[in-house]
């Protein structure tokens, strides 16, 4: 696959590549008035284009099973753990948007821009792990406040299988995981800085 005449053999050769299109974002935000519109729009990335992503979530499988997968450099699963979908997600039929205020889950290619914390009600906070959409399906995930976050009901031991459960206000679009995912995720990150994520169905 070709982006911008690179060939995509490696994730470390596509991590550069994203790596040169995030500074190149940085400069022309400096020159001209940011805007919400990741470059991603005009330089897209598709599930395709990664054949080996770090992360992949399987929205295909209901959210009672293990359906996200964490990958080793050999592209060996090391890690499988639960994932809410966003509530408009679950509530209309399993469909997916990249619109804000959708609450729905956005599918493509995904990575994982710097660590955060969500405002929740009372003032309270959470970590989060911020994201990029690299596809033309997802390229609205910052604007939208796309973000992995932890999911305290993922964390319970007996569910129902072959079903789903209504993620209520655990998604509203973001990556909700259990929190045993989320610190393997973070940690993750503090290792490769970059990680790549496939969401599909």
């Amino acid at each position: 696959m070709l982006l911008g005449g690179l060939l995509l053999w490696s994730n470390a050769r596509i991590r550069n590549k994203i790596k040169q299109i995030i500074r190149t974002e940085r400069v022309e935000s400096r020159i001209s008035p940011p805007h919400h519109d990741w470059t991603y729009k005009t330089h897209p990335l598709e599930p395709e284009d990664v054949p080996y992503p770090d992360i992949v979530i399987d929205y295909s499988k209901p959210n009672s099973d293990k359906r996200l997968y964490i990958y080793n450099d050999n592209h060996e699963v090391i890690h499988r753990g639960r994932v809410f979908e966003g509530k408009g997600t679950y509530e209309d039929n399993n469909s997916f948007s990249n619109t804000p205020n959708s609450h729905k889950s956005s599918l493509g290619v995904f990575v994982t821009n710097e660590f955060g914390k969500m405002n929740l009600s009372a003032g309270r906070q959470m970590f989060c792990i911020k994201l990029d959409g690299l596809s033309k399906s997802n390229y609205n995930a910052r604007r939208r406040g796309i973000y992995i976050h932890g999911a305290l009901r993922l964390n319970t031991p007996y569910w129902p299988k072959g079903t789903s459960i209504n993620p209520d206000y655990d998604s509203l679009g973001c990556i909700a995981v259990d929190s045993k995912t989320l610190k393997k995720i973070k940690q993750l990150c503090l290792e490769k800085d970059k990680l790549i994520i496939v969401s599909k169905v």
